[in-house]
């Protein structure tokens, strides 16, 4: 029951524009996977190709929503050879980010076969809903396709030629809720396996909800309807109060951000430490390195002593990562960029694995969307983001015709396009976002409500907790509070390797709670005059750091207003 007035209205207006049980789904009314078109004829052929011990290999994707979606196909084909008493021959593939590029393709297949001659069949997951060559170039071989996607598929509705294509959404599926991810997809046609042939075991098919759960987070889907319910029992594992018991690859990724200090102790594990802590652990070797098997083994592993090796060097990696994203996107931050709708940015000293973090970090600062752009064997490779909430998928197939590849969904996207295409494909795409985004296009963002600095207190916070989890489609609440009085100002941060100093700035108030920004806050006063107050625009947290908790609201430098004098 929530007391507090301003939450409560934030919040019933929230759920104004969902359907009523946007928030509320419980497991028995999630939708069956079976719904969905193509999921009776995926579940049957499941069935004939364990019983007939074929040669089976899983192509994922590289992302986090790949690695997930990989690792539960795979252990659910073992999982299902072994109650049939069969033999699994399953292998898995993963393109190489930076040498293949996204999906399956002509060359992913030849690895595959180069890896395993006598492999029959592929199945995709979270790809292949417009991979028409390769699966053309496949059957050739005499390789059969089985695709499982979530991307949104060609406009016009063409799938490519197989005989079975489970995706939401495909043009033709009346499955309800379009917005889950490629992990959820596999994860729910196994669900459905199990109900039908393994009803016995199906807590065992039902227990890799985990890796569904953290994929709702990095792969931006909405959490709302059975995402949320994903997501809740996942918090509920990590924290081991959940009904399945935490998965020792997790619990060693815990223990390695607490040793580090990255992650404290004494926390509760909640949607943010997945969306900025694990997650990007999981994303980090294929950024780095433009591989992701790492990731998928340290799930298929069963053995302790190499799941602790693999996740110290996921850590380390992931902490070269952020080094250099950080570089990268704090120079793409002295650019001017105008007051156009899209913002387009290229460095090609930036490798494939960076631009979405730095397109990402952009589209936040400047709250609008995001094109970032490298160059790669004589092609532009590009993602985007965005911050506003409208469909950049949808709005980016507007020109597709000018570009080589493009695949995504609301949230972020993905592209390949010639150099000599780009100027055309951008002027189309800033007409489009011009009509869509508002006509004010100022980076500082517009609050969900105001409260004073007085309200701003611990009983407020943990009344507004009580909403959670957020993300994407429920996101924290952004407040604006004026009048502040600061008390003290603190800066953070390191020396960045070109010598300057981009530190993080904390003010502490008179009210009792700090005011963060990270990132690019050389703007921003390190001291006030006598009777200056500060204006903000941010979203309210708990901070816990050695045992001590502290409301803060964290803002970007374009949300900070240093008032007038009193």
């Amino acid at each position: 029951m929530i007391k507090n007035s301003k939450i409560k209205k934030w919040f019933e207006g929230t759920i104004m524009h969902k359907k009523q049980n946007a928030f509320t789904m419980t497991w028995e009314q999630i939708p069956s996977a079976l719904l969905m078109k193509g999921a009776e004829k995926f579940i049957d052929r499941i069935y004939e190709l364990i019983m007939n011990e074929t040669r089976i290999c899983v192509v994922g994707d590289y992302d986090a929503d790949g690695v997930f979606s990989t690792s539960t196909l795979v252990r659910c084909l073992r999982l299902a050879a072994k109650l049939l008493g069969k033999t699994a021959k399953v292998t898995y593939q993963i393109p190489h980010r930076f040498d293949d590029g996204y999906g399956l393709s002509k060359k992913v297949i030849d690895k595959v076969i180069a890896k395993n001659p006598k492999v029959q069949t592929i199945i995709t997951c979270d790809n292949g809903i417009v991979a028409f060559d390769a699966v053309q170039y496949a059957k050739m071989k005499g390789i059969e396709v089985i695709i499982t996607d979530h991307h949104k598929a060609k406009e016009d509705g063409t799938l490519p030629d197989t005989d079975i294509i489970v995706n939401p959404n495909r043009l033709d599926d009346s499955y309800p809720f379009k917005g889950i991810s490629g992990t959820i997809v596999v994860y729910k046609l196994f669900l459905e396996f199990a109900k039908r042939y393994f009803p016995e075991n199906y807590e065992d098919f039902q227990s890799f909800v985990d890796l569904a759960g953290v994929s709702v987070i990095s792969d931006v889907m909405p959490v709302t309807y059975e995402n949320r319910v994903y997501l809740k029992e996942t918090l509920k594992i990590f924290n081991n109060e959940g009904l399945f018991k935490r998965r020792f690859a997790w619990t060693a990724i815990i223990e390695a951000l607490r040793h580090s200090g990255k992650l404290s102790k004494e926390s509760v594990i909640n949607e943010k430490d997945l969306g900025f802590s694990f997650s990007p652990m999981i994303n980090a070797q294929s950024r780095v390195y433009g591989i992701a098997d790492l990731g998928i083994d340290l799930f298929l592993s069963t053995n302790t002593t190499d799941v602790r090796e693999k996740v110290a060097f996921l850590v380390e990696t992931n902490e070269e990562r952020k080094r250099v994203s950080n570089e990268a996107f704090l120079e793409a931050e002295q650019v001017d960029f105008g007051d156009k709708a899209l913002i387009v940015y290229r460095n090609d000293n930036l490798g494939d694995g960076y631009i979405g973090l730095v397109a990402g970090k952009l589209a936040e600062r400047l709250n609008r969307p995001t094109i970032v752009l490298t160059m790669n064997h004589g092609v532009l490779k590009g993602s985007a983001r965005t911050a506003q909430g409208v469909d950049l998928f949808s709005i980016l197939s507007k020109a597709s015709n000018l570009a080589e590849k493009i695949g995504g969904h609301e949230g972020a996207a993905g592209m390949s396009i010639k150099e000599e295409n780009f100027a055309e494909f951008e002027a189309i795409l800033q007409k489009e976002f011009d009509k869509a985004l508002p006509k004010s296009k100022s980076s500082r963002i517009k609050p969900d409500f105001k409260i004073k600095p007085e309200e701003l207190t611990r009983d407020f916070l943990d009344e507004l907790y009580s909403l959670r989890p957020f993300g994407e489609g429920f996101p924290v609440p952004k407040i604006q509070i004026d009048g502040i009085e600061v008390s003290e100002v603190k800066l953070m941060g390191k020396v960045q390797s070109k010598g300057e100093v981009k530190p993080h700035i904390k003010y502490r108030t008179t009210s009792g709670f700090d005011v963060v920004a990270m990132n690019g806050t050389s703007s921003l006063p390190g001291e006030f005059e006598y009777g200056q107050t500060i204006s903000i625009i941010g979203e309210p947290e708990l901070n816990l750091f050695l045992g001590v908790t502290t409301a803060q609201v964290s803002i970007t430098p374009n949300n900070f207003l240093l008032e007038n004098k009193k």
